[in-house]
């Protein structure tokens, strides 16, 4: 198996994996993210590596680059996993702590309410995003962000999508899709 392997013969993990990469709470970006790291096809240095192209290096903190490293295992995301555990805490949801299985597959989730499940996927696949987008930032553009900058950038994004959703759907629809929940409090850790 190679370094990004998908998940082989773990067949009865499939079903949570599918259900995470279609949830309903994402959107198409964070839908088509989520394929590509499932089939491994997110293009790191280790891939391109294997190519015969450059040396495989992660360009945040020089170690291999491989789909696991670049989203859980690089140093460099510690911080924003740290805040992704501290949003599920202010959810009251204790005794679980995201995994390399949860973030990249999104197996072995939290045992909480259906919508605050839903709401831990969203803040995780779009920290997610926003590792990736910083990580080709700083491949492509030469931009550094540091992880304040990213976990800020989850925070505008789902508060958007929040803001949205309200407007668009129904109230019944709203409420069976996002938590009632202090979005100051759960996202910054303070009260409004």
């Amino acid at each position: 198996m190679s370094r990004d392997g998908p998940l082989g013969s773990s067949l009865h993990l499939w079903p949570a994996v599918w259900k995470g990469v279609h949830h309903q709470i994402l959107d198409n970006r964070l839908k088509d993210l989520s394929w590509r790291i499932v089939h491994s096809a997110i293009v790191t240095n280790f891939k391109r590596y294997s190519w015969g192209l450059g040396n495989g290096e992660c360009p945040r903190c020089n170690e291999m680059e491989s789909i696991r490293h670049a989203f859980w295992f690089c140093r460099s995301n510690d911080l924003i996993w740290d805040w992704v555990d501290s949003v599920s805490d202010r959810l009251h949801v204790r005794q679980w702590h995201p995994s390399v299985w949860y973030i990249l597959y999104g197996s072995s989730g939290p045992q909480c309410s259906v919508v605050n499940e839903n709401f831990i996927w969203l803040v995780t696949s779009t920290a997610k995003r926003y590792i990736w987008l910083g990580r080709n930032a700083k491949v492509y553009e030469k931009i550094q962000f540091n992880e304040q900058t990213i976990i800020l950038q989850i925070k505008t994004d789902i508060r958007q999508r929040v803001k949205v959703e309200r407007q668009r759907l129904s109230l019944t629809k709203y409420q069976r899709l996002w938590p009632d929940i202090n979005l100051r409090l759960v996202l910054d850790g303070r009260p409004p």
